[in-house]
């Protein structure tokens, strides 16, 4: 799906509209602070840099820094679960600077395999509010983003889970560790590269939820 919206962002391009210019929020991955079926509910923080080519027609150059701190809502029986951040970034496409922030909402729906594997299907839906010189090229500051995806997690123990996700907008293969403290992942897509850390805040005893 985005890399058939940058396709025809492409085409419009050439057909006279002029370059084609994505909002930031469009082309960054999002740190990776939960696996998709957690068991119980928690809070994390995290960032994540990214770097290489930007999704624009001018193919211009993209390096941005991400920070986000989060909250996950989990089921035992792990087959939903709802995961929301909260996301802060700046940086330069094409040597002008951006700035943004914005909100994301990632619901899952799980299918486990006892208590090591767990397939999903992943959502997103949210939106950012851009700035800086680079919101030049745009009419309005706010942009809604909405994505799907699938991803695999592997639960080594009840606190270890490594993840592997994939989604196809903004378009990235992503694979992560999240121990029971801290967390690190990597994605790639569309000619750019992340890298990140996250770390576990907070996780609420599966024997205290409210039922």
């Amino acid at each position: 799906m985005g890399r058939l919206i940058s396709v025809m962002l492409a085409l419009f391009g050439l057909l006279g509209c002029g370059p084609i210019y994505l909002p930031a929020i469009y082309q960054l991955e999002r740190p990776l602070l939960f696996p998709p079926d957690p068991d119980r509910n928690a809070w994390a923080a995290g960032a994540n840099f990214i770097s290489g080519r930007s999704l624009n027609t001018d193919s211009s150059s993209l390096t941005c820094l991400t920070a986000g701190a989060g909250y996950c809502l989990g089921m035992p029986s792990r087959w939903l679960s709802l995961r929301a951040s909260v996301l802060g970034y700046g940086g330069s496409i094409r040597e002008e600077t951006v700035y943004g922030v914005g909100g994301i909402f990632e619901p899952a729906l799980n299918i486990p395999f006892g208590r090591v594997l767990s397939l999903s299907l992943l959502g997103e839906l949210g939106g950012a509010f851009e700035f800086g010189p680079y919101s030049r090229h745009f009419n309005s500051p706010v942009f809604p983003t909405i994505g799907v995806g699938a991803g695999v997690t592997i639960h080594p123990s009840r606190t270890s889970h490594l993840v592997l996700d994939a989604r196809v907008f903004p378009g990235t293969v992503r694979v992560g560790y999240l121990s029971p403290t801290w967390g690190i992942h990597a994605s790639v897509g569309g000619r750019r590269v992340s890298i990140g850390m996250s770390y576990l805040l907070g996780e609420e005893p599966a024997a205290q939820r409210r039922r």
